[in-house]
């Protein structure tokens, strides 16, 4: 679930989050949902496996000191296993408000599913308490926003890329500013996924074709302030 992956992806609906793992698709209701989050989880097999083999080829060793070359490798492998399955591997863990929880292997969380997950998890609060619509912010110009919604085509130097910032970004770093334009990512029409921006050292949003006009709100400068 990182930049270029297309074998494991995750995405977020109005009403729906739908995980691609390992090229498999599977749904699942937004309502149903409480919150992603990474872990890291102890493997019991490697574990359990490990925590026999050791001691029980470290006693073989004494007792039968024929072949030591075997008993040795044998007292390695367990000592490895214990230590992958004791150090564990990450996961990105779904919990359900029921308490249920589902986990996904991963080898590591990339930047882009952390800004994934920090937007999702903003989301589904607010659909929880009945405030729809994760905002999105995006410093235009009067001129752009006919381009940006596809009421215009591009003229002159290309438009896109273009790239916005979280609510939890904007009140950081463009606190104070009035004349952002917001989006209903929920309404965009597309796909709008988290880049790293060098100018900023952020995971931000980025659009590269326009949004569905439908997805425009007028938020007020207190929202971002």
């Amino acid at each position: 679930m990182s930049e270029g992956d297309n074998d494991n992806k995750i995405y977020i609906s109005p009403d729906k989050i739908l995980v691609v793992y390992k090229q498999k698709r599977k749904t699942f209701l937004l309502k149903d949902i409480s919150k992603l989050k990474p872990e890291t989880k102890k493997m019991l097999f490697p574990l359990i496996v490990g925590g026999i083999l050791t001691p029980l080829s470290s006693l073989s060793f004494f007792v039968n000191l024929s072949l030591p070359w075997l008993h040795l490798i044998a007292i390695l492998g367990g000592m490895l296993l214990f230590y992958l399955g004791w150090t564990g591997k990450t996961v990105l863990t779904l919990v359900f408000r029921n308490g249920d929880e589902l986990n996904y292997y991963l080898p590591s969380v990339s930047k882009n599913l952390e800004a994934f997950m920090e937007f999702a998890n903003v989301t589904m609060h607010q659909y929880a308490t009945g405030s729809f619509g994760n905002l999105l912010y995006f410093d235009l110009q009067n001129e752009e926003l006919d381009i940006f919604f596809g009421k215009q085509t591009e003229s002159g130097q290309s438009l896109f890329p273009v790239y916005g910032y979280t609510y939890a970004q904007v009140a950081n770093a463009k606190k104070g500013k009035n004349e952002l334009t917001a989006i209903d990512a929920s309404k965009a029409g597309i796909e709008i996924k988290f880049t790293y921006h060098r100018g900023t050292g952020l995971m931000r949003p980025v659009v590269d074709q326009p949004l569905l006009q439908e997805s425009h709100v007028m938020p007020t400068k207190s929202d971002y302030n």
